[in-house]
């Protein structure tokens, strides 16, 4: 082998990783979306039969059976929640009803009763958090920060669902979106049957999907 041969095989190599390299970046970078999307597939893949019942027999636009088809699934998915609503409400209310010198007594009885039926020593509890500091101010001050904790995750996870329903509704609007942009990373030898693969994948994964709503679906309402 020449020194031209050597030269354009070392910079092949370094072309090669340098594009792993950038690949994993990306990647890395990129992962919230590259989550969006994946899931914003599967809930086209779930959509999906209903936007061919809705063309085919509705005979309803793209745009149409898209924002029809995207309704339906959020009007699931509210219903689904809305059967944890009263659960939430009922927790609520409890919590309301707590009294805490009740509790602060319960605790400090407890720890009595452990302390003499173990023959503990009255300085075991001491590196421990007892009843008193429990209830101090330091332990309840803590419950306004994780309140904002709370509705940091709650808007981010609105945040998400908001990329997600968009990315959605492309995909149901263009079920050859992803399709297409596969199709240029491969050769026109391949695409056909790639093609005929792309198909028979999403009709597997959309029964699959669409089944497994139905079943948590069934659940929910059962439970």
């Amino acid at each position: 082998m020449n020194n031209n041969g050597i030269a354009k095989g070392i910079v092949n190599a370094i072309l090669q990783l340098s594009l792993i390299v950038f690949g994993i970046w990306l990647i890395v970078e990129l992962h919230v979306l590259l989550i969006y999307i994946c899931i914003a597939f599967v809930v086209s893949l779930i959509g999906r039969p209903i936007v061919f019942f809705l063309k085919s027999k509705l005979k309803f636009s793209n745009l149409l059976a898209a924002s029809t088809t995207l309704l339906i699934l959020i009007g699931i998915l509210a219903g689904i929640i809305s059967l944890f609503i009263p659960l939430i409400i009922q927790q609520g209310e409890n919590l309301s009803l707590l009294n805490l010198e009740e509790l602060e007594l319960n605790v400090k009885k407890i720890l009595e009763e452990i302390s003499v039926h173990f023959n503990l020593k009255s300085d075991f509890w001491d590196s421990i958090p007892t009843n008193e500091s429990l209830f101090s101010n330091d332990y309840l001050s803590a419950i306004p920060e994780f309140l904002n904790q709370l509705l940091s995750v709650l808007g981010s996870i609105t945040i998400g669902m908001f990329s997600v329903t968009f990315i959605s509704f492309f995909l149901l609007k263009d079920s050859l979106l992803l399709e297409r942009g596969a199709m240029l990373l491969v050769n026109d030898r391949d695409e056909n049957r790639l093609k005929k693969s792309f198909e028979k994948i999403k009709d597997l994964l959309s029964r699959y999907f669409l089944g497994l709503l139905l079943q948590i679906s069934i659940l929910m309402v059962i439970m």
